[in-house]
Protein backbone atom coordinates (compact mmCIF):
# COMPACT_ATOMS: atom_id res chain seq x y z
CA UNK A 1 0.00 0.00 0.00
CA UNK A 2 1.10 3.57 -0.68
CA UNK A 3 2.44 5.77 2.03
CA UNK A 4 0.27 8.66 3.16
CA UNK A 5 1.98 11.89 2.15
CA UNK A 6 1.33 14.98 4.23
CA UNK A 7 1.78 18.41 2.69
CA UNK A 8 4.42 20.73 4.06
CA UNK A 9 3.22 23.59 6.21
CA UNK A 10 3.73 25.98 3.31
CA UNK A 11 1.69 23.76 0.99
CA UNK A 12 -1.06 23.50 3.59
CA UNK A 13 -1.18 27.29 4.08
CA UNK A 14 -1.34 27.74 0.30
CA UNK A 15 -4.18 25.23 0.01
CA UNK A 16 -6.18 26.79 2.86
CA UNK A 17 -5.58 30.25 1.44
CA UNK A 18 -6.90 29.23 -1.98
CA UNK A 19 -9.93 27.47 -0.52
CA UNK A 20 -10.68 30.45 1.71
CA UNK A 21 -10.46 32.88 -1.22
CA UNK A 22 -12.88 30.73 -3.22
CA UNK A 23 -15.35 30.54 -0.33
CA UNK A 24 -15.19 34.28 0.42
CA UNK A 25 -15.69 35.05 -3.26
CA UNK A 26 -18.65 32.66 -3.49
CA UNK A 27 -20.25 34.27 -0.41
CA UNK A 28 -19.62 37.79 -1.71
CA UNK A 29 -21.22 36.82 -5.05
CA UNK A 30 -24.23 35.33 -3.26
CA UNK A 31 -23.52 31.81 -4.53
CA UNK A 32 -23.41 30.47 -0.97
CA UNK A 33 -24.58 31.84 2.36
CA UNK A 34 -21.90 33.66 4.32
CA UNK A 35 -22.85 31.32 7.19
CA UNK A 36 -21.78 28.36 5.06
CA UNK A 37 -18.52 30.12 4.20
CA UNK A 38 -17.84 30.67 7.91
CA UNK A 39 -18.35 27.00 8.72
CA UNK A 40 -16.19 25.80 5.86
CA UNK A 41 -13.43 28.31 6.56
CA UNK A 42 -13.24 27.88 10.33
CA UNK A 43 -12.62 24.16 10.29
CA UNK A 44 -9.73 24.80 7.90
CA UNK A 45 -8.28 27.72 9.86
CA UNK A 46 -8.41 25.84 13.16
CA UNK A 47 -5.38 23.89 11.97
CA UNK A 48 -3.26 27.03 11.62
CA UNK A 49 -1.64 28.05 14.88
CA UNK A 50 -0.49 31.35 13.35
CA UNK A 51 -4.03 32.61 12.90
CA UNK A 52 -6.14 30.77 15.49
CA UNK A 53 -5.71 33.52 18.12
CA UNK A 54 -6.06 36.41 15.71
CA UNK A 55 -8.64 38.97 16.91
CA UNK A 56 -10.36 38.78 13.51
CA UNK A 57 -11.22 35.15 14.28
CA UNK A 58 -13.56 36.18 17.11
CA UNK A 59 -16.39 37.44 14.92
CA UNK A 60 -16.58 34.39 12.62
CA UNK A 61 -16.32 32.07 15.62
CA UNK A 62 -19.23 33.92 17.23
CA UNK A 63 -21.25 33.75 14.01
CA UNK A 64 -20.57 30.01 13.75
CA UNK A 65 -21.73 29.53 17.33
CA UNK A 66 -24.87 31.59 16.77
CA UNK A 67 -25.73 29.68 13.59
CA UNK A 68 -24.94 26.15 14.66
CA UNK A 69 -28.64 25.32 14.97
CA UNK A 70 -29.12 25.91 11.25
CA UNK A 71 -28.86 22.83 9.03
CA UNK A 72 -26.48 24.18 6.40
CA UNK A 73 -24.54 21.12 5.35
CA UNK A 74 -25.03 17.44 4.81
CA UNK A 75 -27.17 17.20 7.94
CA UNK A 76 -30.01 18.66 5.86
CA UNK A 77 -30.78 15.19 4.52
CA UNK A 78 -31.94 14.12 8.00
CA UNK A 79 -34.41 16.96 8.51
CA UNK A 80 -38.15 16.84 7.80
CA UNK A 81 -39.20 19.20 5.00
CA UNK A 82 -41.37 21.40 7.27
CA UNK A 83 -38.65 21.74 9.89
CA UNK A 84 -36.06 22.41 7.23
CA UNK A 85 -38.19 25.14 5.69
CA UNK A 86 -38.61 26.79 9.10
CA UNK A 87 -34.88 26.64 9.92
CA UNK A 88 -34.01 27.91 6.42
CA UNK A 89 -36.22 30.94 6.98
CA UNK A 90 -34.48 31.61 10.30
CA UNK A 91 -31.05 31.14 8.69
CA UNK A 92 -31.93 33.54 5.89
CA UNK A 93 -33.13 36.18 8.36
CA UNK A 94 -29.91 35.83 10.35
CA UNK A 95 -27.84 35.85 7.15
CA UNK A 96 -29.40 39.14 6.07
CA UNK A 97 -28.43 40.73 9.39
CA UNK A 98 -24.79 39.61 9.45
CA UNK A 99 -23.80 39.00 5.83
CA UNK A 100 -21.88 42.21 5.14
CA UNK A 101 -19.95 42.06 8.41
CA UNK A 102 -19.19 38.37 7.91
CA UNK A 103 -17.83 38.90 4.41
CA UNK A 104 -15.74 41.87 5.55
CA UNK A 105 -14.34 39.83 8.44
CA UNK A 106 -13.55 36.86 6.21
CA UNK A 107 -11.87 39.14 3.66
CA UNK A 108 -9.58 40.51 6.42
CA UNK A 109 -8.71 36.97 7.47
CA UNK A 110 -8.07 35.98 3.86
CA UNK A 111 -5.69 38.94 3.50
CA UNK A 112 -3.85 37.93 6.66
CA UNK A 113 -3.58 34.37 5.40
CA UNK A 114 -2.24 35.60 2.06
CA UNK A 115 0.35 37.66 3.93
CA UNK A 116 1.29 34.62 6.02
CA UNK A 117 1.61 32.60 2.81
CA UNK A 118 3.88 35.24 1.29
CA UNK A 119 6.09 35.23 4.38
CA UNK A 120 6.52 31.44 4.48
Amino acid sequence: MGELVHPSHEEFVLSVSRQMSELVHAAAEGKILSLVAVREILWRLNSLKEIERDPDMLFPVGIDSESDSFPLGQERQYWAADSLRERDEAANRYESKVRDKVISSLERLAAKLAKLRAES
